[in-house]
């Protein structure tokens, strides 16, 4: 159980992914043109959410955003 902890992504504050909250993908693609096929496929779209890249959800932290520690 702890070597799974040690592999999961650990933010600059200290604490993991799992403890921070989703946040919004401002990135979206927007195609200029769309086909009849891209209509049909609409159903499989990408995730408009980023799990766990928002702020910290632990109670004595202060911490806005998910930011990965240095390799």
């Amino acid at each position: 159980m702890a070597d799974q902890e040690m592999l999961a992504e650990r933010c600059r504050c200290g604490h993991l992914r799992k403890h921070h909250a989703d946040r919004d993908n401002r990135l979206e693609i927007v195609p200029l043109s769309k086909t009849e096929a891209d209509y049909e496929g609409e159903e499989r779209r990408l995730a408009t959410t980023v799990t766990g890249a928002g702020a910290c959800t632990i109670a004595s932290c202060d911490c806005r955003q998910f930011n990965d520690l240095p390799a």
